[in-house]
């Protein structure tokens, strides 16, 4: 559905425990489903993700050679798109035993940093079900309901608030950073240890378009240089974080399980399920 690539940033430096080292050497990987929509477009291919009537699932092959991908490269990977007649403001449920099946062979790293990336994201979803009926997302009339008050948002109220959210998590994981790691999440920090990364392991316009994405709001880089947390004043959405991404470092802690089922379940690339 949605987790914005900076908070898959800092969820996956928070995963390392503040370790520099390890988190350069994953980065590139756990937020490239999103920075190969600047080759592909549309993330239901890279994402893995059913289409609405579960009949289908999209897929992707991902290169192995990321350093000198070009977009004809990434557009002439073996893919596949499920068909909908059906569309909403956010995504769908992303499939893993295609992303595993599929890319059994990518090297050790990169197929566990875009798994990392797929759990993040259904973490992240699952909580904001929990919170949110999503039951009436498709048509001109769709629209989602706040389990607790009743309120109804449109799919455009909704996508606003879902970015207020972003917006507000990363707050939120900047003053867990400066806590626990007493490091300042700042768009300096992000300029020297991300976009650096990804410089090296990416083409420079991938890069680019991908760093392009993540730049703080003013006042949020003003305030974390600052270290000014005053602003997360929202107990009730301070909770729900404390949830969210507790979760999502926990359970992204180890995921070698995957090691010994990867390429298992079936040897060919999926077909199209039986409606």
């Amino acid at each position: 559905m949605i987790m914005m690539s900076l908070q898959h940033v800092i969820c996956t430096f928070a995963r390392y425990d503040g370790n520099l080292e390890q988190f350069k050497k994953e980065l590139p990987y756990c937020i490239l489903p999103d920075a190969i929509r600047g080759y592909l477009g549309n993330r239901v291919l890279s994402h893995f993700e059913d289409n609405p009537e579960h009949t289908d699932s999209s897929w992707y092959k991902y290169p192995s050679d990321i350093k000198n991908l070009t977009k004809d490269k990434a557009l002439m990977q073996e893919s596949h798109q499920a068909e909908t007649n059906l569309h909403s403001v956010i995504g769908e449920k992303s499939d893993f035993g295609n992303y595993v099946r599929i890319n059994r062979d990518l090297p050790r790293d990169e197929f566990y940093g875009i798994l990392t990336h797929l759990v993040q994201d259904l973490i992240y979803d699952s909580t904001l079900k929990v919170l949110f009926d999503m039951s009436h997302k498709y048509g001109e009339d769709a629209y989602f309901q706040e389990r607790e008050t009743g309120k109804k948002y449109s799919g455009k109220e909704f996508r606003e608030l879902l970015a207020d959210m972003e917006v507000y998590g990363y707050y939120y994981l900047a003053r867990y950073c400066h806590i626990v790691y007493g490091i300042d999440i700042n768009q300096e920090w992000l300029d020297e240890n991300v976009y650096s990364t990804l410089l090296d392991a990416y083409p420079k316009d991938l890069a680019d378009t991908t760093y392009k994405y993540m730049q703080l709001p003013a006042w949020l880089d003003e305030k974390i240089t600052n270290r000014d947390y005053s602003g997360l004043n929202n107990t009730k959405r301070n909770q729900e974080y404390d949830v969210i991404y507790s979760m999502i470092m926990n359970y992204t802690k180890d995921l070698t399980f995957f090691h010994e089922w990867k390429g298992h379940d079936n040897p060919e690339p999926p077909k199209q399920r039986a409606a």
